[in-house]
């Protein structure tokens, strides 16, 4: 609790600072200070040393076997006993997420060590970062004032802050997908302010690749982005046809030679993964079947209760938009409702899968806040009180819900019991050719020790034999205890 409590101090001290700098119009330092305050929420969420079981558990272990086979994603390394190559929380060859988060997370591992910090600093990093991206972002439709405020709503967003942290499904995936998605974004930005840089038009097919070997073909969000704000400049269309055809040939370089891999190396697990992608359009699979609204409902719970508002002024707004000197704004509405509407047609559906959308979301309630600020006038001293009551809440409800998801004040137990034993497996086990039976956290098991391989049931005597005659050398767990098979079996 006493770290959850200093952590909001400073957090808090430093956003008061942000504020104080905001009103001398020191803008550079602002952010600064919002940065700071957003990677101290950031480091307290992500101070859990246990990984987490869904889905952070499955992603640290293949990025852990990845340090070694970096082309070949492996859940379990070595495979003694028979598995369901469809069935992805045990299976051989894993090719459930593309690989670009593991490759940063192997990376980090490589750097650091295999532990539960460098599994969460490369998301730690580039949650950080992204708060920065939407300041950038957001200067572009908004003044840095209201740019600052977008970014502090990114700094203090909950669901963000938890899948920094793995603490959520889909964790660093889903992170590292906002992420490319900005880069991509503002990349594109900054395109529009310098089309004769083509190497820019390079950079934006470079991010949208990063995106798709993130979370597959929903990175190609940024392209319709792209084009909308392109053409809302005075560039020549065939200009911006030759440009989209090199970010079209970036984004194939970078997509293509991963997927030549996989159909080449494992083509039964690669024919599965597509499919079974394909299918979460058509069905709600492992549970998450939810109905068409699931997305449109949750945004009350991701963003606050109000967040409604802006939205439905955006699309009030966006009606003029059509003209070509205003189709930076129709950008923010692609950047919203694509997403929204591919991921509510979908069957399956989870709460961060439209999460991609956040920036524009926290760009359009600065901008909502500061139209209705600056238009307040026009009403009646009865309007005004509640206009001014719902920018105050649309910034409170957000905070609200930061605090829900981050927990500052709770009694949460950073290390668990079951964590800390694992740590002393390879002492319990010296052999590096074991093989551990009957425990209850097999993924944990491989991934905190140097086990050949662990299972939760114990094999019939035939397979233990057999195991035996390979030279493997078994050990299940008993009341807490690693004891060697032939030994005390």
């Amino acid at each position: 609790m006493a770290f959850g409590a200093s952590t909001l101090l400073i957090s808090a001290v430093l956003f008061f600072a942000a504020w104080k700098q905001t009103e001398k119009q020191h803008y550079q330092g602002a952010i600064l200070l919002i940065l700071l305050a957003g990677l101290c929420l950031r480091l307290f969420v992500a101070s859990d040393f246990f990984i987490h079981e869904w889905d952070e558990r499955y992603h640290a272990l293949v990025a852990k076997n990845m340090m070694t086979f970096p082309f070949k994603p492996m859940l379990y390394k070595t495979p003694v006993l028979a598995y369901d190559y469809q069935y992805w929380v045990s299976n051989h060859i894993w090719l459930h997420k593309p690989p670009l988060p593991l490759w940063l997370i192997a990376l980090s591992f490589r750097c650091f060590g295999v532990n539960e910090w460098a599994l969460r600093l490369p998301s730690i990093l580039a949650s950080t970062i992204a708060i920065g991206l939407t300041f950038a972002i957001a200067k572009y439709y908004l003044n840095q004032q209201m740019a600052l405020l977008a970014a502090f709503l990114h700094a203090i967003h909950g669901l963000i802050i938890e899948l920094t942290g793995g603490r959520v499904a889909s964790d660093h995936y889903d992170l590292f997908f906002l992420f490319f998605i900005e880069w991509g974004v503002f990349f594109s930005i900054l395109y529009t302010k310098n089309s004769q840089k083509r190497w820019l038009a390079i950079l934006i097919g470079l991010s949208t690749g990063a995106a798709i070997l993130t979370k597959w073909l929903p990175g190609l969000i940024v392209v319709p982005i792209w084009v909308t704000l392109a053409l809302g400049t005075k560039m020549p269309r065939r200009r911006i046809g030759i440009d989209l055809t090199i970010i079209l040939f970036m984004v194939s370089i970078v997509v293509i030679p991963w997927q030549w891999h996989i159909f080449t190396h494992f083509p039964l697990e690669a024919n599965w993964e597509i499919a079974y992608n394909l299918r979460h359009m058509t069905s709600g699979l492992e549970e998450h079947g939810e109905p068409w609204f699931y997305h449109l409902n949750k945004w009350r719970m991701v963003y606050g209760e109000l967040i409604y508002l802006p939205l439905l002024w955006l699309l009030y707004k966006g009606r003029r938009w059509l003209k070509r000197s205003h189709l930076k704004w129709l950008s923010l509405l692609i950047w919203i409702f694509v997403p929204l509407f591919f991921f509510s047609i979908a069957k399956t559906k989870m709460p961060a899968y439209t999460l991609v959308s956040a920036p524009a979301v926290f760009i359009v309630t600065a901008f909502f806040l500061a139209y209705s600020l600056r238009y307040k006038n026009r009403f009646t001293t009865k309007q005004q009180w509640g206009i001014n009551g719902i920018a105050i809440l649309l910034v409170l409800l957000p905070i609200r819900y930061a605090f829900e998801r981050i927990k500052p004040f709770d009694h949460r137990e950073r290390k668990h019991e079951w964590a800390m034993h694992l740590r002393t497996l390879d002492n319990q086990i010296p052999t590096e050719n074991a093989i551990l039976f009957n425990t209850d956290r097999p993924i944990e098991s491989m991934f905190y020790t140097k086990l050949v391989a662990a299972y939760p049931g114990i094999p019939d005597e035939a397979t233990i034999e057999r195991l035996k005659r390979e030279g493997y050398d078994l050990y299940f767990m008993q009341e807490g205890k690693a004891i060697q098979l032939g030994k005390h079996h």
